[in-house]
């Protein structure tokens, strides 16, 4: 396994992907200054994506939703479909474009943490 070049911030925040004239509701599970880790799911179709094809994907940075192109760099082999019928599929995405953007919004997380991010957007975080 190749090694990592740069740190990974876990983080748990939805997104919206979209690939030509579908679009699919995920979460984030980490970013690093490079990419990010994306799991999305739809009941609608197998979801297939290929290396290299170009994806925009949409989430909330300083209270405004802001698009980044991004590049898939990986995905699981198989996206299968589960007991509840929803197809789930990993991928690996480059940041391409916006990144001046995307480096704020990771340098953010990475000196403020996603708790204040959350609470930033009037998100409650409860443990228990």
């Amino acid at each position: 396994m190749a090694q990592r070049n740069s740190r990974r911030i876990n983080v748990f925040i939805c997104a919206d992907l979209a690939i030509m004239r579908r679009s699919y509701h995920g979460f984030l599970g980490n970013i690093s200054e490079r990419g990010m880790y994306m799991r999305i799911s739809s009941t609608q179709e197998s979801m297939k994506f290929a290396h290299g094809a170009r994806v925009t994907v949409t989430l909330i940075v300083q209270k405004e939703k802001t698009d980044f192109l991004c590049r898939v760099v990986w995905t699981n082999e198989v996206c299968e479909r589960n007991q509840l019928l929803n197809s789930t599929c990993s991928l690996g995405l480059e940041i391409i474009d916006s990144q001046d953007r995307y480096m704020e919004f990771y340098h953010y997380l990475a000196a403020n943490g996603i708790k204040e991010y959350l609470e930033l957007y009037g998100f409650e975080l409860t443990l228990k």
